[in-house]
C-alpha cells in the first residue's frame, strides 16, 4: 500500500531530527505536514533540508512566529499549489503528476485556545464559499491536530467544562459536509504524558467532502504509533493502483569503498556453478548483485541499533490497549529511551563524519551534477503517449505497451 499523505504533530524537532528523517524516509510519503517543529523562521530551511532532502517544502511563518504547520512533499510524484494560509490552516492543491488524481489538502493545526479557533472554523467556511460559489466542490481533505474532539466516547477522562467548544466544532463540520474518513489504528491519538492516569483523546483526524468519498472511493486513514511524540501520525491512502517501476541494479562509488566490498564479490563469485559458460557467467553475476544489495541494505551496527530500537517501540505502542496500565506506560517509556540513546549515538557518529568529510565533499559540485540528472530526467520523461487511432494513455505499462507496438508495426 502506498501511503500517499501524512500529518504528525512531532512536538519539537531539536532533538528528534534523526527520528523525524528515518520516519520520513521509511514510510516514503507523497505529501508530509510536520506540526508544532519549534524551529525557528531562521532555521527552518537548513533542518527541513536534513530530515527530507528530497522534499520541497512551505512553512507558515508569515503568519505565526513559531511557524507551527510545516508541509512537504516529492515533486516527482505530486505538483503542489499554494491556495490559502494562515496561523492554524495551510491549504493546497495538489495533482499527482500523472495527472490522475487531484484535490484540496488542507493541514491543521488548530490552536488550543476555543475562542483563536473560532478564526480557524471561519476561514474553512470562507475557503468552502470560495469554491461551491464558482463550481462543484472539488475532493478535499483536512487532516492534522485540531485540538478538539467531537464525542463523549473520543476520550477516557471527563467532559470539557466548556463543551461549546465542541459544539462550533460540530457545527463547523456539519455546514462544511465533511465527515471522518474511515480508518484503521489507534481511536485516542493523544495523551497527556501521565503514566499513572493518562488522559487520552481523539485530537488528530482527517476529514473528508462527499466528492472526496466519490472521487477516493477506496481511500483510507489510518493512525500509526505515536514514536516520540504525544500525537499519533496520522496518514491517508488514496487507494488508486499506480504502477511500480523496478529501476535496474546500480553500483555506485560509496559501495566501493566499502571495508568488505572486495571480499562479499570474492565470496559470492567463488562459489562453484554447474554448466555451460554463459549460464556459469550469468549466475555469478546474479549472485554478486545480490550479496552487495545485502551489502549495500546492511547499513551498519548503529543505524541497525536505531531500526530496532524504533521497530521495538512502534510495535509496542501499536499493541497498547485504548487505556494502558501502569507497567505498559513504564514499559513503553523504557523503549523510549533505548531509541533516544540509540539515535544519540548515531547523530554523533554522522557529525564527526560530515566534518572529517566536509573538505572533500562539502565544497564539491554535488548538487550541480544531482540539480542536472534530475532536470534530464524531467524533461525527459513520458506521463502519456497517443496511439495511431489518437487514443491516449497514461501510466508506464500502457506507455510501455504502445511504443511497443508501433515498432513492431
Amino acid at each position: 500500500m502506498i501511503v500517499d499523505f501524512c500529518s504528525y504533530n512531532i512536538r519539537g524537532l531539536h532533538n528528534k531530527i534523526s527520528f523525524a528523517k528515518d520516519f520520513l524516509s521509511h514510510n516514503k510519503f507523497g505529501i508530509a505536514a510536520l506540526l508544532e517543529t519549534h524551529v525557528k523562521k531562521e532555521d527552518a530551511a537548513f533542518y527541513s533540508s536534513i530530515v527530507a532532502p528530497k522534499y520541497k517544502w512551505l512553512f507558515n511563518y508569515d503568519y505565526h512566529n513559531n511557524g507551527r504547520i510545516w508541509v512537504g512533499w516529492d515533486d516527482t510524484i505530486w505538483h503542489v499549489t499554494l491556495i490559502d494560509a494562515s496561523a492554524q490552516q495551510i491549504t493546497c492543491e495538489v495533482k499527482h503528476v500523472d495527472g490522475g488524481s487531484s484535490c484540496l489538502l488542507s493541514i491543521i493545526y488548530a490552536s488550543n485556545d476555543g475562542v483563536l479557533r473560532r478564526h480557524l472554523w471561519t476561514k474553512l467556511t470562507n475557503l468552502h464559499q470560495r469554491y461551491n460559489s464558482s463550481a462543484d466542490m472539488p475532493p478535499w481533505c483536512l487532516m492534522g491536530d485540531f485540538n478538539i474532539f467531537l464525542n463523549s466516547f473520543e476520550t477516557n477522562g471527563l467532559m470539557p467544562r466548556r463543551q461549546g467548544y465542541i459544539f462550533e466544532f460540530r457545527t463547523c463540520i456539519n455546514d462544511l459536509g465533511l465527515v471522518d474518513l474511515r480508518y484503521h489504528g489507534a481511536v485516542f491519538t493523544w495523551w497527556d504524558g501521565n503514566i499513572s492516569a493518562p488522559v487520552l483523546r481523539k485530537l488528530d483526524r482527517v476529514l473528508v467532502n462527499d466528492t472526496w468519498l466519490r472521487t477516493f472511493d477506496l481511500s483510507l486513514a489510518n493512525f500509526l504509533p505515536r514514536g516520540l511524540s504525544d500525537h499519533n501520525p496520522a496518514t491517508v491512502y488514496l487507494g488508486i493502483v499506480r504502477d511500480t517501476i523496478h529501476k535496474p541494479f546500480q553500483l555506485f562509488k560509496h559501495l566501493m569503498d566499502n571495508e568488505q566490498f572486495l571480499s562479499t564479490v570474492q565470496q559470492a563469485w567463488e562459489d562453484p556453478v554447474i554448466g555451460d559458460k554463459w549460464f556459469i557467467v550469468t549466475t555469478k553475476l546474479k549472485r554478486v548483485k545480490l550479496a552487495l544489495k545485502n551489502l549495500n541494505t546492511s547499513g551498519g551496527n548503529l543505524h541497525a541499533n536505531v531500526l530496532s530500537a524504533r521497530n521495538a517501540l512502534l510495535n509496542f505502542q501499536g499493541l497498547l490497549p485504548m487505556a494502558p496500565s501502569h507497567a505498559q506506560r513504564t514499559e513503553e517509556g523504557k523503549l523510549s529511551n533505548d531509541l533516544r540513546r540509540a539515535l544519540l549515538l548515531e547523530e554523533k557518529f554522522l557529525k564527526q563524519k560530515s566534518r572529517v568529510r566536509w573538505l572533500n565533499l562539502g565544497d564539491g559540485n554535488n548538487k550541480f551534477f544531482y540539480n542536472s540528472c534530475k532536470g534530464r530526467w524531467n524533461a525527459n520523461k513520458i506521463l502519456n503517449i497517443y496511439d495511431e487511432d489518437g487514443n491516449n494513455f497514461t501510466g508506464h505499462k500502457n506507455i510501455a505497451s504502445v511504443a511497443v507496438s508501433y515498432f513492431k508495426n
